[in-house]
């Protein structure tokens, strides 16, 4: 709760993550709620959608783990810092650091 989820803005991850593999959000949640581990979902979305290659995958991975520190969603993420009570943490420097913090854990470094 209070993530933003679904494909309603453009720039939210899951709607980023449905048109980078190519698979349609509600047929994701769909085949996400029958079960099964991450790996057989994401076998099924390269199955229905496209298999990135490792470069893909490689730039993805940088590209989200960075979301929020010094660009376009850095505002945003200090707005959701605050709504969580976390405006003073200043180890939070991205959307995943926001959302491992809201889940007890720590940051990465």
């Amino acid at each position: 709760e209070g993530y933003f989820v679904g494909v309603e803005d453009p720039t939210f991850f899951d709607a980023r993550c449905t048109r980078f593999l190519g698979v349609n959000y509600d047929d994701l949640v769909k085949r996400t709620l029958e079960g099964g581990s991450d790996d057989e979902i994401l076998e099924w979305c390269f199955g229905r959608g496209r298999r990135p290659s490792a470069e893909e995958i490689g730039i993805w991975n940088a590209f989200l783990s960075k979301r929020g520190w010094r660009d376009e969603a850095s505002a945003d993420l200090e707005a959701a810092k605050k709504r969580s009570g976390l405006g003073d943490r200043v180890d939070i420097q991205t959307w995943i650091d926001l959302h491992d913090a809201e889940e007890g854990r720590t940051p990465r470094k």
